[in-house]
């Protein structure tokens, strides 16, 4: 008969186990493992690094649970400088979390750095009886900076918005009030393409400047991002700034390689039991972290699945763009998305509110888009991910900034979901990945006499049988298993009427354009995979996410 029992951690191994048992198991056999491992101190090295005059280390560190909750002994951290006159140390703290309830969780500090100008190596050491202590990652900190130098960064991400549905985008529906007054107040680009019309995908390409047939992570158990990718969160990181990410229900899965260079990444699961979603739950988060982390640059990333199927519309709304009684299914469902549309910007409206409040947009930059659109019967479907037509690739790009973008302009260039970490990575001022195929869109928030020219910009659904778009200025390519369709988007923005064939030479010109596209991404794809990566799993908790969302039935 075997009596599983928990599991009883020790910082130190015991010189005796007692083992006790009821007297009715007198007889029995019984099996026990002691298992144990050396734990070496905690050690985390920053430089060398050369402090700036107005330089403030930043510093998390913590002691982990299975460490204290048996009473583990008081850990010592130190950070210590060592430099061309010896060592010295910074700052100090010791942790005893087994007794002192506020030493348990995660502890912020800062301290003074070493002298301005004197090139240091940081050490960031736990010392003490054997325990396990974490560090995060240590920064230099210009608390002096300007907004202009060094403006934080703020990516908000509304999953399965369609430009066409928000108001500044032309909508006849007042859906968006909030993110009209955004667009008046920054800079709004009237063509952005997202790359894939799903979560995974496109939230990858966002972050990394690839596009999905090039860093492969396409779905929750696709192989995690190459090793050598680099995101945008890395290359921010690695400029000083403090970076969070708070998402959403399952599908930007940090260990596929989401998380990869953010201090923070709090994935917030639904239960299916919230009728009106839980944006409500990521913003008051953001809420927390900004009013500790706020007042230093930083790179905060936001997604929620507010406007996402099934759609969230509370009592005052339910009345909400009336349409005729014996609508079909598609109109019902675009209602009910409108409805849910204009709560998820009533939400967004109260934390707009507070980052104005507090000051804290006086030196962001708020960047907002989405990931992908959705279809109500434009081409004889409901929803997304089937598809790379007008309606589930086109999203808005709105940017707000504190002193470069002019209010209220609107850019006619046809820019892409792929280009919005080189532009935050250039916004920081911090270095540029060698990975990333992007343009920075900076020039582009400038007015300015002379323009960028043009980009093509793909975007494909690699499931099920392969579409590829091939979209300009003017025209757009989507090459299928039934064909190659052929749209000019001047006269046909919605792509109802297919010029294939008529206009043979031109199908021709943009296949071979396609075909050389494949070719090129599968061979970076080669370049970038993984070695020996595993597909990653699905948990319990984020498989009753999934199905919350229509994703698992």
């Amino acid at each position: 008969r075997a009596v599983p029992q928990t599991a009883t951690h020790a910082v130190l191994p015991p010189r005796r186990v007692v083992l006790r048992f009821p007297a009715g198991d007198r007889g029995r056999r019984a099996a026990y493992a002691v298992w144990v491992w050396p734990v070496h101190p905690a050690r985390v090295t920053l430089g060398p690094v050369t402090p700036g005059a107005h330089d403030r280390l930043a510093i998390t560190f913590g002691v982990q649970e299975a460490a204290w909750s048996g009473g583990g002994p008081p850990v010592r951290f130190r950070v210590i400088a060592r430099g061309a006159r010896g060592a010295r140390v910074l700052w100090a703290r010791t942790l005893d979390p087994a007794r002192v309830a506020a030493d348990r969780g995660w502890q912020e500090a800062e301290s003074e750095p070493p002298a301005a100008g004197e090139r240091t190596l940081l050490e960031a050491r736990a010392l003490g009886e054997p325990s396990l202590p974490v560090w995060g990652r240590p920064a230099l900190v210009d608390v002096a900076g300007s907004p202009e130098d060094h403006p934080s960064l703020l990516l908000l991400s509304i999953d399965t918005l369609r430009a066409d549905h928000v108001g500044v985008y032309g909508y006849g529906r007042a859906t968006t009030p909030t993110l009209d007054r955004l667009a008046n107040a920054g800079v709004l680009f009237e063509q952005t393409i997202a790359p894939f019309p799903s979560t995974t995908a496109s939230h990858m390409t966002m972050l990394t400047s690839l596009a999905p047939c090039a860093h492969g992570v396409l779905v929750i158990g696709s192989p995690p991002l190459g090793d050598d990718v680099r995101t945008v969160a890395q290359q921010i990181a690695a400029h000083g700034y403090a970076t969070v990410a708070i998402t959403e229900d399952a599908l930007i899965k940090g260990d596929l390689g989401f998380e990869r260079g953010f201090d923070s990444y709090r994935d917030l699961f639904t239960t299916g039991k919230e009728p009106l979603g839980i944006f409500d739950r990521g913003i008051a988060l953001a809420r927390d972290w900004l009013d500790r982390h706020g007042h230093r640059p930083f790179f905060m990333f936001l997604h929620t699945y507010q406007v996402h199927v099934p759609y969230k519309v509370p009592p005052q709304y339910a009345d909400l763009f009336p349409i005729a009684d014996d609508a079909d299914e598609a109109r019902r469902q675009e209602r009910d998305y409108d409805r849910g549309l204009r709560y998820a910007d009533e939400l967004l409206s109260g934390f707009v509110a507070y980052l104005e409040q507090s000051g804290i947009l006086a030196h962001t930059v708020l960047v907002v888009t989405s990931d992908h659109g959705t279809e109500f019967g434009d081409h004889g479907g409901i929803g997304h991910a089937r598809g790379v037509y007008e309606e589930q690739i086109r999203v808005p790009l709105i940017v707000v900034h504190p002193t470069l973008a002019e209010h209220g302009r609107r850019v006619p260039e046809q820019v892409g979901i792929v280009d919005v970490s080189p532009t935050l990575v250039e916004l920081a001022g911090a270095e540029r990945a060698a990975t990333f195929t992007g343009r920075s869109l900076v020039p582009l928030l400038r007015p300015a006499t002379s323009r960028p020219p043009d980009q093509e910009l793909f975007a494909e659904q690699l499931w099920g049988p392969r579409q590829t778009l091939l979209r300009t200025a003017r025209w757009a390519w989507i090459d299928k298993a039934s064909g190659v369709e052929f749209y000019d988007l001047t006269t046909d923005p919605r792509e109802q009427h297919d010029l294939a064939a008529e206009q043979k030479a031109a199908v021709a010109e943009g296949t071979g354009r396609i075909e050389r596209f494949r070719a090129d991404c599968s061979r970076l794809q080669v370049a970038l995979r993984r070695s020996g990566a595993a597909a990653s799993g699905v948990d319990a908790e984020r498989e009753r996410a999934l199905r919350a969302l229509g994703y698992v039935r």
